[in-house]
């Protein structure tokens, strides 16, 4: 049995998404944060439960021959990046094995994934969430530490688009000089190809404490003490318009849209291929958003029906309708479970695109008698555990495609083609 701040020597032997290396004592599982495949460890024993451990690197013995130099001097206590420490080959490599795996282990689904398809760049993100912090009662932001809500301060982000942080220590700045300790978060989004850009201040009350800063914002009212970053009351409306796919869209602060635009085109390429689509085919775009996915499809289909609780959402999604001519397409401000197959013409295919928790009325969305159901998912396991659900209503698991959406993350954004047994090919 393993102790607490004994120090041992092991060798990695696998690695999870969340980045933490994965060793054996004696059958015990130690994970240790910030290690990969190979490494042999000089470790200390942080933390011990019954079923596994936790540990720090006091020294690497022989790294991994996939380890690099990191370049982040935030890396090891930064939250955002999970493998800044290795090539980015072996990240891609390491994404497609967790796909398999997830697959198989949560899903019962034994199908190897495609390649995943990378993106090896900098500066993607067009979305920055900061929180804000105070110490010593002056106003600090950055980045939440791992597995913490401790922020950790840095100029630099490597992921982040490269001006917000510049626009953030203005706004701070700003807080400072006057005092103000209700900031939470400040949220900072741009077009990729528009340039334009949304800021949204998140406080703790209502104030009219920022009327004199000079950069155009609106204030988000959040009063719990939960991680949610926005609350319900805006006041204020701010909204920019961007294009993706050729097609121009509208974002107020609420908006969901993919924060590496370049990659979200690779993503709704690859769903409109595995749909097959014709100028006869009726789509179902279920968690529609804005209508992103949905006006790329209408150009290639006879008609297409977006699905999208959210009332904001709906909105915008209705504006970019008329602004992209798009005529064959409606939107409607509704919940899934409450589908029916009334007013759904035949040959009809699915897309969706759910939250992070995954997708819900897998019955309901199954008795629609789709032929195709692409799925877009940004949870491997939710997406395993959905397809299963899927597989036993009469699909089968056809095409897995991995985009790496969100380089040096723990995180993969996957593309999953099912289609209904009788049309099994």
């Amino acid at each position: 049995m393993l102790l607490k701040n004994e120090v041992i020597t092991v060798t990695i032997e696998d690695v999870t998404l969340k980045g933490d290396g994965i060793a054996r004592k004696n059958g015990f599982v130690i994970f240790v944060p910030n290690s990969f495949t190979g490494d042999v460890l000089k470790i200390h024993i942080l933390k011990v439960t019954k079923d596994f451990a936790r540990a720090k690197i006091i020294e690497i013995l022989t790294p991994s021959p996939a380890r690099i130099s990191i370049d982040c001097e935030c890396f090891e206590r930064c939250g955002g990046c999970t493998f800044r420490h290795i090539s980015y080959k072996a990240e891609c490599e390491l994404k497609n094995k967790i796909v398999k795996d997830t697959f198989l282990r949560i899903g019962k689904i034994d199908l190897s994934p495609e390649p995943i398809i990378g993106y090896e760049h900098n500066y993607y993100r067009n979305k920055v969430s900061y929180p804000v912090g105070y110490v010593d009662n002056k106003a600090v932001f950055g980045f939440y530490a791992r597995h913490s809500n401790r922020i950790i301060e840095h100029k630099h982000c490597y992921i982040q688009n490269e001006q917000f942080y510049n626009i953030a220590e203005e706004i701070i700045g700003y807080c400072n000089l006057h005092n103000i300790d209700i900031l939470r978060h400040i949220v900072i989004r741009q077009g990729f190809y528009s340039k334009e850009l949304s800021f949204t201040l998140v406080v703790t009350r209502k104030t009219d404490a920022f009327k004199d800063l000079k950069i155009p914002h609106v204030l988000n009212i959040n009063k719990t003490t939960s991680n949610t970053i926005l609350g319900e009351k805006f006041l204020g409306d701010n909204i920019i318009s961007d294009t993706i796919c050729g097609k121009k869209i509208f974002l107020t602060p609420d908006s969901f849209y993919q924060v590496n635009t370049p990659q979200a085109e690779v993503l709704y390429g690859i769903a409109k291929e595995f749909l097959c689509l014709s100028k006869d085919d009726t789509v179902l775009d279920l968690y529609c958003g804005v209508g992103t996915i949905s006006m790329y499809l209408s150009d290639y289909a006879k008609k297409v029906i977006g699905i999208e609780l959210g009332k904001n959402a709906v909105k915008n999604a209705k504006r970019g309708k008329y602004a992209n001519n798009a005529e064959n397409t409606e939107f409607f401000c509704q919940d899934v479970a409450d589908l029916t197959p009334a007013n759904l013409d035949k040959p009809l295919k699915i897309v969706i695109d759910p939250p992070r928790k995954g997708c819900s009325s897998i019955k309901k969305i199954a008795e629609l008698n789709a032929e195709k159901i692409v799925m877009i998912s940004c949870d491997v396991g939710t997406a395993a555990r959905d397809c299963a659900e899927f597989q036993k209503k009469g699909y089968t698991v056809k095409k897995i495609q991995p985009v790496d959406m969100f380089p040096r993350t723990g995180n993969i954004e996957c593309v999953i083609l099912l289609i209904k047994e009788d049309n099994a090919i």
